[in-house]
């Protein structure tokens, strides 16, 4: 629901505000913002996760989740 999403984000953020390379949270944060309708912004926040640990399970899932809801099953082979 939206209400556990906008929770999710926030519970996020506070980590990331004492942690801000916690890798859960940012991974939970891009997922809160996809599902949130801000698809662009989860795809940078899960791409910021890759650029420092590239073999990121979540956010290689999340990216590949993201591409296939958009329609662009071709791009999600890439992850």
């Amino acid at each position: 629901s939206c209400g556990e999403i906008d929770q999710l984000e926030r519970l996020a953020r506070e980590v990331l505000r004492s942690f801000p390379g916690d890798i859960p949270s940012r991974n939970n944060l891009s997922l809160a913002q996809f599902q949130s309708g801000r698809v662009k912004l989860a795809v940078e926040t899960a791409m910021a996760v890759i650029a420092d640990q590239p073999e990121n399970v979540h956010a290689l899932s999340n990216l590949v989740r993201y591409t296939l809801a958009q329609g662009r099953p071709e791009e999600s082979e890439h992850w």
